[in-house]
């Protein structure tokens, strides 16, 4: 079975690199975009193959819209959210301040499992 890949959308490199060793260590290749360097029409060149994508909560709200519409299939996690709790809305997936690895960790495990579920039915 081939690892799940997620990709990491993040405004500071250490939160990508520190998410990212967690994630790798659980098996799954995880790829990462530093918006600060990305260009404007960034996505539109966007052609990675991915099962799930994780936004920085530092991420401005029309690129996380852009982000959904373009993958409308495509699990989203938006990392901690002041003032949300743990919620699904719209198939993304908020997580409460303070990250827990631990709990990004479980959510993916979660989410992913459910995909695997769905596409056997």
């Amino acid at each position: 079975m081939k690892p799940y890949e997620i990709h990491i959308f993040c405004q500071k490199s250490e939160i990508c690199s520190l998410i990212k060793k967690k994630l790798s260590a659980d098996g799954y290749v995880v790829g990462c975009t530093n918006m600060i360097d990305a260009e404007k029409d960034f996505l539109e060149n966007f052609d990675k193959k991915i099962d799930c994508i994780i936004l920085d909560k530092d991420i401005r709200r029309d690129f996380r819209e852009k982000v959904r519409d373009m993958f409308p299939e495509l699990p989203i996690i938006c990392l901690p959210s002041l003032d949300t709790e743990f919620v699904t809305n719209s198939g993304i997936t908020y997580i409460s301040e303070p990250l827990r690895l631990s709990e990004l960790s479980d959510t993916i495990n979660e989410i992913l499992a459910k995909k695997v579920l769905d596409n056997k039915s």
